[in-house]
């Protein structure tokens, strides 16, 4: 898996974890900035609040929390940005799964527990792993198959830690995020492949 990452460096992926570390350190050290990241319901009604549809995900609490989240990403970037050659597309694959999964998460939950965490992102890189593991899995090398597989036993714990508005909006940014990827990268590999 080492020589995999060095030569498939997920670049985009390492920015976002040391951004990620960057808000875990801030919030560690400067608790009283977290209202400002963590999404609640009321959000919704707020325009002026609209902003914390994307700064959620920055919110990390812990170095713990945060080297198990990189370890994800950086497992997940690897496959998706060989696979999927433009910066932006990436980069609107995260932000597309952190609007999704809180406008979800709003809408959906019914009492006023808060979210913060990068964990939306995770889902639809997830999502959009699996998409294109299945749609090149002859052309994988064996690293991509076990970050596939990574990602399916992901999946299966989620089950255990089982918060039923979370789940659903974990459940709507798969099936955006994998529809939009399948759309314009799953489809491309049959043409290909032949």
């Amino acid at each position: 898996m080492k020589s995999y990452l060095k030569q498939h460096p997920p670049f985009i992926s390492i920015v976002f974890i040391a951004l990620l570390l960057g808000f875990a350190l801030l919030v560690a050290f400067v608790p009283t900035i977290s209202p400002y990241l963590i999404l609640q319901k009321s959000d919704l009604a707020t325009p002026t609040h609209w902003y914390k549809l994307l700064s959620y995900s920055l919110y990390i609490k812990g170095l713990q929390n945060w080297l198990v989240q990189s370890i994800i990403l950086l497992l997940l970037g690897a496959v998706i940005e060989k696979q999927i050659h433009q910066p932006l597309h990436v980069i609107g694959l995260m932000l597309l799964s952190s609007i999704v999964g809180g406008v979800s998460f709003m809408l959906l939950n019914t009492q006023a527990v808060p979210l913060a965490s990068p964990g939306m992102i995770i889902w639809g890189y997830s999502s959009a792993a699996i998409v294109l593991g299945l749609s090149h899995w002859y052309q994988s090398e064996s690293a991509e198959r076990v970050a596939l597989i990574a990602c399916v036993l992901l999946l299966l714990l989620q089950v255990i830690d089982f918060n039923l508005t979370v789940f659903l909006s974990q459940m709507v940014v798969m099936l955006v995020t994998g529809a939009l990827v399948w759309l314009g990268y799953g489809k491309k590999s049959d043409k290909s492949d032949k």
